[in-house]
């Protein structure tokens, strides 16, 4: 008997996200590269530093994380200038957004195969 394997039946683990612009565009965010997972997390505890003492550094380190973004299953393309300007997102949200990301990265790594 033949056995088939369909890659298109797989469904990706996503995480979707509501953007503040006035159209509240969802991105559908997907498993990024393992050196993209390895710089964010290494960001996330630099940002906890760098929130003790805010300014200039604490902001770029912050919108570093449009990179993410374009890590998703819509086609969509991010920069940090596009997250600010475009889809509204502040460095509190961005701040806020790191748990939950997190927590996304790590049930994708707890998940059994």
């Amino acid at each position: 008997m033949a056995r088939v394997f369909d890659f298109n039946a797989l469904e990706q683990p996503t995480l979707e996200v509501t953007l503040k612009d006035e159209a509240k565009t969802t991105v559908r965010l997907t498993i990024p590269s393992e050196g993209l997972v390895e710089r964010f997390t290494a960001m996330a505890e630099e940002v906890k530093k760098l929130a003790q003492n805010p300014g200039a550094a604490l902001i770029r380190a912050v919108y570093e994380l449009a990179e993410l973004f374009n890590s998703n299953a819509d086609g969509l393309t991010f920069t940090a200038e596009s997250l600010r300007d475009k889809y509204k997102i502040q460095l509190v949200h961005l701040i806020c957004f790191q748990p939950a990301y997190l927590d996304f990265i790590a049930e994708i790594q707890n998940a059994k195969n």
